[in-house]
This record gives C-alpha cells, structure tokens and sequence, in this order.
C-alpha cells in the first residue's frame, strides 16, 4: 500500500530574543499552508517546535485542545510541540492528532542536547542545573512509540504505523532501529536546524539521516522549521523536498514496506563492536610484542 505524505516547512527566523510573536506567526503560517495542501487520507507533518505553548500530555483531542491543529478533512496530523503533565515535567513531543480530531499519548524525545535541553548530572549535582536553569527545562523520555493508524484512502483502509524521532535523533543509528523492530513502517523525523543558520550543517543533518532509510528498508520523512525537509525512499533517494529557508509544502506518496533488512534484524551494531574489539585487541598485542621485545633487548645487553 501507498500513502501520500504531505511536509509542510513554516521557515520562520531563528529570534535570538525568543520572541513569542515569532512563534505565533510561525504557526498561522503553518495553518495557512496546511489548509491549502492537505487533502483527506494524508499524513500531515509539522516540524518540531511547532506550537509556542505547552501543551498538556494527557491531552485526548484536538476539540479540547486548540493548540493542536485539527481540519476536518480526514487528514492526519504528526506536530512537534512542547508537553507538560500534572508534576511540572516538560518535555520535547510529538503529537499525533487523528482524522476525528482524537490525540493519542506523544512521543517525547529520548536524547535530549546537552546544554540545550538538559544539563548533564544535574540530577546528580543539583548545582549544576543552576548555571543554566533556561537550558535544563526538558525531561527525556523512555521509550520508543509508534502511532498504529488506519486511514482511510482512495483504495480502501490501510494501516500506517508511524515512529517519530525528534531533533538529532535521527542520527542515532539504534532509535530507528528500535522502532522498526517495533513495526513502524514509516520513520518520521522532526526538527528545527534554524539554530545552522545559513551553513552547510542542515544539508549534513540531511545526509546522515538518509542512512536511516537505508539501513531499515523504510521511507524516511523529514519536516523541519527551515530546511531540508524531505522525504527519502529506502534507497535514500530525495524524492521530494521543499527548498531551504523558504516557507512551502511538499507532496509524496510512499510506500509502507514492511520487510525487515539483515541491519534491522540481527546485525545492528555488531560490526562497529566488532571493529572495536579488533582494535582494543590489536592494540594490546602491540603493546605486549612491545614489551616483550624491549625486554629480551635488555636480557641482550645484559648477558
């Protein structure tokens, strides 16, 4: 089965004051855009970061909550967004709003940045949380997620079964693995590269995610605030993509595989263990050869 994929690409300034009227008018643009490309059956992605206010975890529909957006046209919606629950936790999610406008439980990002969103042993060094109280906000999730979904489209029902990854996640060889593992077949990154500014880093954010299809044998979807969005086949391929720092939509249809590749079953990360455990085992056998020479010189000298 296909399914259309529609990526939409605000581009909003990166605001070294924060300025929450950025935020705002980032999001009227993203609603402007989506009401114009999204059609009924489509999976709708926004990048992350995409709503400025936090919105409740525990949240179960976009009627209740207007944060999120809903159009009643039977698309899809995948927004990265900021979530709180009831403990003051933060953290940085993604939201899945359905064709009746119901929120299933986000995904919240695993490995948050240094520094950024958490500071490091500040949960074992309470004074380091201090330096920087604005960076440390966000509390990492525990486990992977895959939205289960049946849409309804031009050929009959199909499910889609979606596993997001947020930010630099999509750099992390074994996330995605995981989720294909755990039946995702569509892999689904949101992120927000406007911190590379005008460089060559969001087109190597880019390339290294395209490994990600690859290595699973999935179609890769990359929405981000300023580029590149994209989509990537499992050969990693670019089929579509909407041009950097500029505000647009991108429309594909993709195919829900759900073969498992020799990477995503059993080899993973063995080869580069491997390769470590030669090294670590050359290493020391040149040292001991070493040793060993450097002794029987001295036994030489010695008589």
């Amino acid at each position: 089965p296909e399914q259309e994929i529609v990526v939409v690409q605000g581009s909003a300034p990166l605001s070294p004051a924060r300025d929450p009227e950025v935020g705002w008018r980032n999001l009227a643009r993203l609603h402007e855009m989506t009401r114009r490309a999204s059609r009924p059956g489509a999976l709708v992605v926004w990048p992350e970061g995409s709503v400025p206010v936090y919105v409740p975890v525990d949240a179960r529909s976009a009627a209740e909550e207007p944060a999120l957006p809903w159009y009643r046209d039977g698309s899809t919606m995948l927004v990265g967004a900021y979530a709180a629950d009831h403990e003051g936790r933060r953290f940085n999610a993604a939201f899945q709003v359905g064709p009746d406008g119901r929120v299933e439980r986000p995904y919240f990002k695993r490995v948050l940045i240094p520094f950024g969103e958490a500071i490091p042993f500040a949960d074992v060094v309470p004074w380091l949380g201090r330096l920087n109280a604005r960076a440390g906000v966000f509390t990492p999730g525990t486990e992977s997620r895959v939205f289960d979904l049946r849409l309804q489209g031009s050929t009959g029902p199909r499910s889609l079964r979606v596993a997001p990854l947020i930010c630099y996640e999509d750099t992390i060889p074994g996330l995605s693995r995981e989720a294909v593992q755990g039946g995702a077949n569509l892999l689904v990154n949101l992120t927000y590269d406007t911190w590379f500014g005008r460089t060559v880093a969001p087109a190597q954010h880019h390339l290294i995610a395209a490994f990600r299809a690859v290595e699973n044998g999935r179609y890769l979807v990359r929405a981000t605030n300023s580029g590149l969005s994209a989509v990537v086949d499992p050969l990693g391929r670019t089929v579509a993509s909407v041009p950097q720092f500029q505000p647009g939509t991108a429309t594909a249809r993709v195919r829900l595989l759900s073969g498992v590749t020799p990477y995503t079953g059993f080899v993973g990360d063995l080869p580069w263990w491997l390769l470590l455990t030669s090294a670590v085992t050359g290493a020391a056998a040149r040292r001991v050869q070493a040793a060993t020479v450097a002794s029987s010189s001295r036994r030489w000298v010695w008589g």
